[in-house]
């Protein structure tokens, strides 16, 4: 019967925090990677304030999705940066019965 060769690869040592942090990140760029998404958050946050400025009616709600899905934009990242326009009392959202849904509106 052969014998197991002895310079087999050994998998790399995992301590029990390794899940916390991805490879080659350190404390300092784990900031920096967050300051980067606050801006990505207010570089979306104006495109929907464009967007609706640009219509003087205002957006639906499926208008609205259906603009940012061409964008680019993530559901995840819209939904945060519309959040974060209501909190500023940027928009306004009404429902419209002749359209059946809601409208998005930007104050001015």
């Amino acid at each position: 019967m052969p014998k197991k060769k002895k310079d087999e690869k050994k998998p790399p040592a995992i301590d029990i925090t390794s899940f916390l942090t991805q490879p080659g990140e350190e404390g300092g760029e784990k900031a920096e990677t967050k300051e980067e998404k606050t801006l990505f958050i207010t570089d979306i946050e104006s495109m929907i304030l464009s967007y609706l400025k640009s219509n003087p009616r205002g957006a639906t709600k499926s208008e609205l999705y259906e603009w940012s899905k061409k964008k680019g934009i993530k559901p995840a990242e819209f939904y945060k940066a519309l959040t974060r326009l209501f909190a500023k009392k940027a928009l306004r959202r009404y429902f419209d019965p002749e359209r059946e849904e809601y409208v998005f509106v930007a104050e001015s």
